[in-house]
């Protein structure tokens, strides 16, 4: 791009900048908003969740939870 005279091109900025720009029609906006989010927040793996009468997170205690919680959090690209 900088042969093209455009020095410092970033197409994901590009993309953020019709994504926000309000004269831009909102369905051209909404699609530049979904592609740019590809870049700005990983996308959540697939988990796989069992249940088992053992390991009922009703029967958890508080912390347990909130570790579980964490966890799936960091898998999916949140912490």
């Amino acid at each position: 791009m900088d042969e093209l005279g455009h020095e410092n091109y970033d197409p994901v900025i590009a993309m953020a900048e019709i994504a926000l720009n309000e004269e831009n029609p909102i369905d051209l906006r909404f699609k530049a908003h979904a592609e740019v989010a590809q870049y700005i927040r990983t996308k959540c793996r697939s988990l796989v969740v069992t249940q088992s009468t053992n390991n009922n997170a009703e029967q958890q205690p508080p912390e347990a939870r909130s570790h579980r919680i964490k966890e799936l959090s960091k898998a999916c690209g949140y912490t």
